[in-house]
């Protein structure tokens, strides 16, 4: 089992001895402090899963506002809908490490249609659907979510377009 933890195939970790004095762990590291653990309950809450995904949503169609100030959404609507598929939501860039330049709308008024799991309904207001990063001499242009997905959302072409052909004019 302990080769398992090494490669990170199981999500464990092997403990120190319970009276040691043990360092912080790093990320490297598969040694951690022991734990006592003295009752079913606090068993419980031991494993209870605390960094999982969010549920996967298999589709629906979400509403989205557009920063109309960035040569990227030349030609966009400020309100547009996306399709909303998985269970990826980013959380947006800071403004020292890019520009977020849609982002889905408040919890009120995002869903346009289908089914949106109360969790992602409360989770992905705000959250960026379009981002942009500057990377060396160029710059990286991140959709949360595939504006083309099955050709359904006509409104995301014209980004798609200035992704294509006003980007490169943009780097150095």
């Amino acid at each position: 089992t302990g080769w398992a933890v090494e490669a990170n195939l199981l999500s464990t970790h092997m403990e120190y001895a319970a009276d040691s004095a043990t360092p912080a762990m790093n990320e490297e590291e598969t040694l951690q402090a022991a734990q006592l653990i003295e009752s079913e309950s606090q068993l419980k809450e031991v494993v209870k899963a605390s960094d999982k995904r969010p549920d996967y949503v298999p589709g629906a169609l979400v509403r989205v506002k557009v920063d109309q100030n960035h040569w990227l959404t030349a030609g966009v609507q400020r309100d547009l809908v996306a399709t909303f598929t998985g269970d990826q939501v980013f959380a947006p860039l800071s403004i020292d490490d890019g520009r977020n330049l849609a982002w889905f709308a408040q919890q009120e008024e995002v869903l346009a249609s289908g089914l949106l799991w109360p969790e992602i309904k409360r989770q992905i207001p705000f959250k960026p659907q379009l981002m942009v990063e500057p990377m060396g001499d160029g710059m990286l242009i991140a959709y949360a979510q595939s504006p083309t997905y099955r050709a359904y959302m006509d409104g995301w072409i014209p980004i798609l377009t200035n992704s294509l052909f006003l980007a490169p004019a943009k780097t150095h």
